[in-house]
């Protein structure tokens, strides 16, 4: 669309598919605006009409979006804000010695609850006893083992070895395994070193907690043979309710057995049982569930039950 303003007076025209148009004007100063729906506002310029000349003029409009030389150039700068985590893979592709990383979160994925099971993840170690790491095959004379930076010492007097079964990975934040040498290492090792790092302490205290659920095909939703239990059974302990009854501990003091018995002190030892442990069948058997919170200060000091 192409508007001419000559004073109070608006005359239009529409351009051809090359974007070309003609209007018949008056003589004097013009001006004229350019619009179109793909393109960013219109571009306003006065032109100069002669009497009983033809004249022509070129327009040039920017497609929307884009900004034009004179706008860009306004612009000073752009500054992009962002935040960027960098985890095990951006420490292992930026390193300049060959190393392999596992985070903390490798260690939620896959579920490992010890160092030595997620070790046995990496390529190049062997795991020998459940509990020793040999680095690309070499004995336990050629590696070594760190802690937070400090070298962890054999706590076998013949061995130079440690055992990393006695680990958790829940309080490990990374375990690096470098093969080959870098300044900040000792140089006693041919085959590898692995470093253990542990989770910063937090600064506040954290409540944690955690549910799960677990079905089984061969049980869950079958009949099966069970019983009551006691009260504190999802605590993981007993509350008393198997302890021997009183009434069998008093017809077998002495070491006399309960075939001397007669069939009626027999009879009232069985009697003397709880029922919560009378074995019976259960048409449809529930899911496991388990939870787990825990209590977890700036001291590093947690509870959990």
């Amino acid at each position: 669309m192409v508007r001419v303003t000559l004073g109070s007076e608006t005359r239009y025209a529409r351009s051809d598919a090359l974007g070309e148009f003609s209007l018949e004007l008056p003589a004097g100063v013009h001006k004229i605006e350019i619009e179109h729906p793909q393109f960013s506002a219109s571009a306003a310029a006065e032109l100069s009409v002669q009497a009983g000349a033809r004249q022509s003029a070129q327009f040039q409009l920017t497609r929307a979006g884009v900004q034009s030389t004179a706008q860009a150039a306004a612009i000073e700068s752009v500054t992009v804000v962002g935040s960027y985590i960098r985890n095990a893979s951006d420490q292992e592709r930026r390193a300049t010695n060959v190393i392999d990383v596992l985070s903390a979160e490798d260690f939620r994925v896959t579920g490992d609850s010890d160092a030595v099971t997620a070790l046995s993840r990496v390529t190049g170690l062997t795991i020998v006893n459940d509990k020793y790491i040999y680095v690309r095959g070499l004995g336990e004379r050629y590696s070594n083992t760190t802690f937070n930076g400090a070298a962890l010492p054999s706590p076998d007097p013949i061995r130079r070895v440690v055992p990393l079964d006695l680990f958790p990975t829940g309080a490990l934040d990374s375990v690096d395994i470098q093969k080959t040498y870098t300044p900040d290492l000792p140089g006693d090792f041919s085959g590898g070193t692995v470093q253990l790092k542990t989770r910063q302490s937090p600064r506040e205290r954290l409540l944690r907690f955690s549910f799960n659920v677990e079905s089984n095909g061969q049980t869950t939703g079958r009949e099966a043979l069970t019983y009551d239990g006691g009260d504190r059974d999802y605590l993981g302990y007993d509350d008393g309710t198997r302890d021997l009854p009183k009434a069998i501990e008093a017809l077998t003091a002495g070491g006399m057995p309960l075939a001397a018995r007669t069939p009626a002190e027999i009879q009232m030892a069985g009697l003397s049982f709880d029922r919560r442990n009378q074995v019976e069948l259960e048409d449809n058997l529930p899911a496991n569930f388990a939870s787990k919170p825990a209590m977890v200060t700036a001291s590093t000091t947690a509870w959990a039950f």
